[in-house]
């Protein structure tokens, strides 16, 4: 849990509480008196009180058996994050895109989601994020979830990122709302992120949405995407030098991928001439 201390300025052992059920009753039942856990949940927090439930399995027998490891970070993230904010309030999306990246889960069903929704034009507005992920019916919520880690990531990406990032918190934590500690932290209204981060994932995904929208090629620019994350998360976290072999063979994907769009283009090009 290193990462969350690094970038939240807040240790995750300081006086948090973990307690594990067998099941999900047995969860329910190391809930606080009124506070039961989500139906669904296979582990929540309970930030103002440091505590974080996680049961071993969850009540439908057909869902996989939860990555207690992941669990135990995304939520003890969420707990890490209300301290280091002073227990005041920032938006949902943020602290959802924050556990969801720290706890690794960014996988590739949700950076597809997110290509999706990019390619299709899809994207929610950052004013109503928060809302979608009530909005289970439109499947919205899988959308807000891939645009909250994508916006974190992008925010932890800045030059000084995670000195920004703390700068923002302890600035909500002195009374300032998200918005004023944004622009007091990375000099960006929410309108100006929102733009920024748009342009961001357009140069990302842009090139390969116009070369395989209605393809059925999507898993090809899924690799590009991935390649990118992986790219990104190295250089933050400034173990680069550890990954060189990794890093080479990656860059041979990148060649063959930059390959088969060239190929692509010209098919592209010659179904259009003809």
């Amino acid at each position: 849990m290193r990462g969350i201390t690094e970038d939240l300025g807040r240790a995750t052992d300081e006086r948090m509480l973990v307690r594990i059920g067998r099941n999900d009753d047995e969860m329910r039942a190391l809930a606080p008196i009124g506070l039961p856990p989500p139906s669904y949940a296979s582990g929540v927090a309970y930030p103002p009180l440091g505590l974080v439930l996680l049961t071993k399995t969850t009540r439908n027998p057909g869902d996989p058996v939860p990555d207690l490891g992941r669990v135990l970070v995304h939520e003890a993230s969420h707990v890490a994050l209300h301290r280091a904010a002073g227990g005041r309030s920032v938006p949902r999306w943020f602290t959802e895109g924050m556990a969801v990246y720290h706890a690794s889960e960014n996988d590739l069903a949700r950076i597809e989601t997110l290509w999706r929704a990019a390619a299709g034009h899809n994207l929610v507005p950052l004013a109503t994020l928060d809302a979608a992920f009530a909005d289970d019916e439109t499947g919205r919520v899988d959308v807000a979830y891939a645009q909250s880690v994508d916006l974190v990531s992008f925010l932890l990406r800045q030059h000084h990122g995670g000195d920004k990032m703390r700068r923002l918190l302890a600035r909500v934590a002195a009374g300032a709302s998200f918005g004023e500690a944004l622009e007091h932290a990375y000099f960006l209204s929410l309108t100006d992120l929102e733009r920024t981060w748009t342009a961001d994932l357009d140069d990302r995904h842009g090139s390969y949405a116009y070369l395989l929208a209605g393809s059925g090629l999507w898993m090809l620019a899924l690799v590009a995407i991935t390649i990118g994350y992986v790219r990104r998360r190295r250089r933050n976290r400034k173990v680069l030098e550890k990954w060189a072999n990794e890093d080479a063979a990656i860059d041979s994907l990148e060649a063959e991928l930059e390959r088969k769009l060239a190929h692509i283009e010209e098919a592209r090009r010659a179904r259009t001439l003809h």
